[in-house]
């Protein structure tokens, strides 16, 4: 029931009824998705939580608009109004998961149809490769190892029972080692000596769950001893706070949702961000018409919303493109020499030239002629100086 003032970018937050960020952010970072997932108004305000000091604690009326918002206290008749409809319980089934692939399976060998035993994520940059558009090199574990994993740890009976048991869970997959044969065949696999450890579990990147910014992302792992850790940083999201709230809101059944992994090599990128195969800001837009957020360095600024990013609006149909704002913020995030990521100081010039909006906006053309999804796609991709590559394709709810 809670609308809230954040003063800074949090996405770390579970369900609420509205969010006003005292510092702008983009459409498209995680927490603004999560947002619109979830139905409700957000907007950003500056110095929200000294204008509505007042309001603390009491129903209000909050509502926004592409152009404006409205925030006054509720009347009698729309405080009962609001508890007499308030949206009814939701309920998002998990497709059946496959248990019995034990496969490491190459990224460019997956399709669509391997989701039931790799998870979404992994499957859908599989399914780029038909097109010959780029992905970092890597490969996909598959969920039968996880479900061994939280099985050998003891997690697995709290995983029955998860409401008072989150922090259990997650200890435990963390401090159970994994098997050593299983961590030799990973390390012995990695395309590369510095890789990105990622989620792909059944309970995200769906046409009716985005699961956006629920699971952990580990960069720029380097050692055996960190390729572990991450590994089981990751299968533990899955029972973070967040995540499990989440769940709830969407009547997922905990006992079905299972976390396979994506290992890619990690990419030095020189830009990233996110495209979508729509016009965000205009929904009436009948042409084809893309929404470019970008950054210098990683996305990790984009999608947390830590940032304004370069923002373009490009017309596929008659090849024009309109900027909206350039980046903003000191700071960037790149891969470290050693190991994890670190921040150095924002370029500041424009993000991408105009033949890598063109470079872009050709490989999304692609990819959405590729899925023939119902949604418009979100696509998070990264320029390594003048080479694209793609690094996730789901719906955008």
């Amino acid at each position: 029931d809670e609308i809230i003032i954040l003063p800074e970018l949090i996405p770390d937050i579970t369900p609420v009824a509205g969010i006003i960020t005292e510092q702008f952010s983009t459409p498209l970072s995680h927490l603004a998705l999560r947002a619109r997932a979830w139905g409700i108004p957000h907007a950003g305000i500056k110095e929200a939580s000294t204008i509505f000091k007042a309001l603390e604690g009491k129903y209000v009326l909050f509502c926004t608009t592409p152009s404006g918002y409205e925030l006054r206290l509720a009347s009698p008749v729309e405080i009962e109004q609001y508890h007499t409809l308030r949206k009814k319980p939701m309920s998002i089934a998990l497709a059946r998961v496959n248990l019995a692939e034990q496969e490491l399976r190459p990224l460019q060998q997956l399709r669509q149809a391997d989701k039931s035993a790799y998870g979404t994520k992994a499957a859908n940059l599989g399914q780029c490769s038909l097109d010959y558009v780029a992905i970092p090199a890597g490969f996909a574990i598959p969920f039968y190892y996880y479900d061994a994993h939280i099985k050998a740890s003891g997690a697995y009976e709290y995983t029955l029972q998860p409401k008072n048991n989150l922090d259990t869970i997650r200890t435990l997959i963390q401090a159970h080692p994994l098997e050593k044969a299983f961590l030799d065949t990973v390390w012995g696999q990695l395309p590369s000596n510095a890789v990105f450890v990622r989620s792909s579990s059944n309970a995200e990147d769906l046409e009716g769950y985005n699961g956006a910014g629920l699971y952990e992302t580990v960069a720029n792992v380097k050692t055996i001893e960190e390729l572990e850790a991450a590994i089981k940083a990751v299968w533990a999201s899955l029972w973070s706070t967040k995540a499990y709230k989440e769940r709830e809101y969407y009547g997922i059944d905990h006992k079905t949702v299972y976390g396979a992994i994506l290992i890619q090599t990690s990419i030095d990128a020189t830009a990233a961000g996110v495209l979508v195969t729509k016009d965000i800001f205009d929904p009436n837009e009948t042409m084809e018409v893309y929404t470019i957020n970008a950054m210098h360095g990683l996305g990790i600024a984009v999608v947390e919303g830590l940032a304004i990013p370069e923002q373009i609006i490009y017309n596929f149909d008659n090849k024009g493109s309109k900027v909206l704002s350039r980046s903003s913020g000191g700071y960037i995030t790149v891969c470290d020499e050693h190991g994890g990521t670190k921040v150095v100081p924002n370029p500041h010039n424009p993000v991408l030239s105009d033949e890598q909006v063109t470079t872009l906006a050709n490989a999304a053309h692609r990819i959405k002629r590729l899925f023939k999804s119902k949604y418009p796609l979100d696509i998070e991709w990264v320029f390594k100086e003048n080479t694209l590559y793609i690094v996730q394709v789901r719906p955008f709810i």
